[in-house]
């Protein structure tokens, strides 16, 4: 039990400082609005990963491979979206620095939009089916269902308190000059942008690959 409960441990932190979108969305949410709102995108995976959790161990199995493949070129889509209207915020020159908000959101906004690009994404999906599936249900063959979420539990508590650690580092960076934190911002978009293009790349070159495929079984 105890070493179950050290993997989720692990597995949260690993999750935590793994380079990522989620990540990403908040370095620059932090930036740009401030630790109170930005706390929110911590809690997404919560909220989000549920029917994940769901779909991963009861219904996935029922899925053709395609629908990874086809999640990839969806989240790549939406990825490339948040970047866009991120990047549209930095040009128009928005105060940044010295403790400035670039502009005034509501932080359902804010949360919504981590929501979406989680569920969107086919991270989740992959680390649910590969990783924490097969342990949670280990666990709960072993130990029961009660050991089984309490390792969920631990997994999303270590995970949200990394994530929170992480606005709270950059939300003191927005003390620095205007120029160094408009410069993180760009690099937090570039980040968005190259995980939303390689997310995108991927799901469509699987796609392609699978109707060449069938196309090659037919003749």
């Amino acid at each position: 039990m105890l070493e179950l409960f050290a993997r989720a441990f692990n597995l949260g932190l690993v999750a935590t400082i793994m380079p990522g979108p989620l990540q990403t969305l908040a370095i620059n949410s932090a930036l740009s609005h401030g630790w109170r709102k930005s706390l929110l995108i911590g809690v997404a995976p919560l909220v989000s990963d549920l029917p994940i959790i769901f779909i991963v161990l009861f219904v996935l199995r029922q899925f053709p491979p395609e629908f990874l493949s086809l999640m990839r070129v969806v989240g790549g889509a939406f990825l490339l979206y948040i970047a866009w209207g991120a990047w549209r915020v930095f040009r128009s020159g928005a105060a940044m620095g010295g403790n400035a908000i670039s502009a005034r959101v509501e932080s359902w906004h804010l949360l919504r939009r981590a929501i979406l690009s989680n569920v969107v994404s086919p991270a989740p999906y992959l680390f649910w089916g590969t990783i924490h599936g097969p342990l949670v249900l280990e666990g709960a063959e072993r130990f029961g269902w009660g050991v089984a979420l309490a390792y969920i539990a631990i997994f999303y508590i270590i995970f949200f308190a990394g994530v929170s650690l992480i606005i709270l580092a950059f939300d003191r960076a927005r003390g620095l000059s205007p120029r160094i934190v408009r410069g993180i911002l760009l690099l937090t978009i570039l980040g968005l942008a190259f995980f939303g293009g390689s997310l995108l790349w991927q799901g469509i070159g699987e796609i392609v690959l699978t109707f060449q495929n069938a196309r090659g079984s037919v003749n």
